[in-house]
């Protein structure tokens, strides 16, 4: 809308469509209210008032300038005095120059409040212009001083301009002259170019500030990733170093088995020698048959003993005879258990 455009009020379009009369009261408020706000009227005064602060600024650095110089001036006749190299017409000039300034300097200080309603031993203005020679002659001064004063800010002028471009050295009295005057501009675009590098660094050194938080940032991140990597990789080492110490812990106690087996195979090689093996393999013979002996005989009672507990209860002596069987069934059991055992 044109005069969401003109008028600084960020609404949407469907604002300006739903109240139409919101738009026609910003159209009126333009005609009242500048664009930031403020009153047309106030804002022409206030646009009055800085022309003419302006000029008065102009104007005030003029003569402060001029001042300054004519001031400048004076201090170098006064040390031109003190070596004697000063001219009759300098002299002269310097005199009426220090005149002017102390009558300038007590018109100054005359006013000792600010309502001026009284003054410093009852002097007025009038009374020391009345007194200044110099006021009388200033048509004569100035056409003296003002020659004076070019040179000098010419002198200045060129001496600053060759501190912005030294480049321009050597050129010639009259060119270096004209340039001069452009020495405004030039400086103006130095200021501005040195603006605009200002904002350069700004902005440099904001993306610096990027990109160090960033890089920080992944720094951070990178040292995580590796913290997690490291870990794991100390993990993963110290399950192998366990694998490995495992094995070799196996193979300690598989060697230890081994070295207690020989140590019982060599117990038992000392206790077994070659006559006790075969001493003892007589005698295992001599088992062996007395056990194949006992098993027939014990294999004969028991068929015997079958035999009778088949005839039945009705004979007491093979009862008895059967008790005494199994009795001696019982010794032979023993006597073979005996036997294995040794």
């Amino acid at each position: 809308m044109d005069n969401q455009l003109a008028f600084p009020v960020s609404c949407p379009d469907e604002v300006f469509k739903n109240n139409p009369k919101f738009g026609y009261l910003l159209t009126k408020l333009m005609e009242k209210l500048t664009p930031d706000g403020r009153s047309q009227h106030i804002q022409k005064h206030f646009e009055l008032a800085q022309q003419r602060i302006s000029q008065s600024r102009h104007t005030w650095l003029m003569s402060a300038v001029i001042y300054n110089e004519l001031s400048e001036f004076l201090a170098d006749s006064e040390i031109k005095y003190q070596e004697g190299t000063l001219s009759v017409d300098e002299r002269q000039l310097k005199d009426v120059l220090s005149k002017a300034f102390a009558f300038s300097d007590v018109g100054g200080q005359l006013n000792i409040l600010s309502s001026g309603s009284t003054v410093l031993f009852g002097l007025s203005p009038e009374v020391i212009d009345k007194y200044n020679p110099v006021k009388h002659n200033t048509t004569d001064l100035q056409q003296i001083l003002l020659p004076v004063l070019e040179n000098r800010l010419r002198n200045k002028s060129q001496e600053l301009y060759n501190f912005f471009d030294p480049n321009n050295e050597s050129l010639s009295d009259h060119l270096l002259v004209a340039k001069s005057q452009s020495l405004p501009v030039l400086v103006e675009q130095r200021r501005q170019d040195l603006v605009q590098e200002i904002e350069s660094l700004k902005q440099d050194r904001s993306l610096r500030d990027k990109q160090f938080w960033m890089q920080y940032q992944k720094i951070l991140e990178s040292l995580s990733i590796m913290e997690t990597i490291i870990r794991q990789f100390k993990l993963t080492k110290q399950a192998e170093l366990d694998d490995v110490t495992v094995q070799l812990l196996q193979a300690q106690s598989e060697a230890i088995c081994l070295k207690m087996r020989v140590l019982q195979l060599q117990i038992l090689c000392e206790a077994y020698t070659l006559e006790t093996v075969k001493a003892l393999n007589k005698i295992r013979g001599h088992l062996d048959l007395s056990i194949m002996d006992t098993e027939r005989e014990l294999a004969s009672t028991l068929q015997s003993v079958q035999a009778y507990l088949d005839l039945g209860t009705q004979f007491k002596s093979l009862v008895e005879q059967n008790k005494q069987l199994q009795q001696e069934i019982e010794n032979r059991k023993w006597a073979l258990q005996q036997l294995v055992k040794k």
